[in-house]
């Protein structure tokens, strides 16, 4: 199974509904799309948390609400993705070499984080 399955909800279904080699199996589906989803909501709220000044509501964006801290948040939010692409690509480079399988805890917990990485990343 490809790492970059577990990146996104539509195309976890997309290769469910497959019959080729980098398919999903339909009954991992679900698996897979809970775990993005529990993944970008665990980011969102830890994002929420860090950046967020105190009495803001977390469904408010994060974007133009700082001043002084607008450069560090900045390069922590850059921070983040780069992770995030550094444990897809090490979930994927496992998974080739045969050193996980793609039913291993270790190889969804490492595309689960970067997810999420990705989903701060990108707000």
């Amino acid at each position: 199974m490809p790492a970059g399955a577990s990146a996104n909800p539509a195309i976890t279904i997309a290769r469910s509904l497959t019959d080729a080699d980098a398919g999903i199996r339909p009954q991992d589906a679900l698996k897979f799309v809970l775990s993005q989803f529990a993944g970008a909501s665990a980011a969102h709220y830890v994002a929420c948390w860090l950046f967020l000044l105190p009495g803001k509501s977390p469904a408010v964006g994060i974007v133009g609400q700082f001043e002084k801290g607008a450069t560090m948040l900045k390069y922590a939010i850059e921070m983040i993705g780069w992770v995030a692409a550094s444990l897809m690509l090490s979930a994927y480079l496992l998974l080739t070499a045969g050193k996980v399988s793609g039913e291993s805890r270790l190889y969804h917990w490492l595309n689960a984080l970067s997810g999420a990485g990705f989903i701060v990343k990108s707000g």
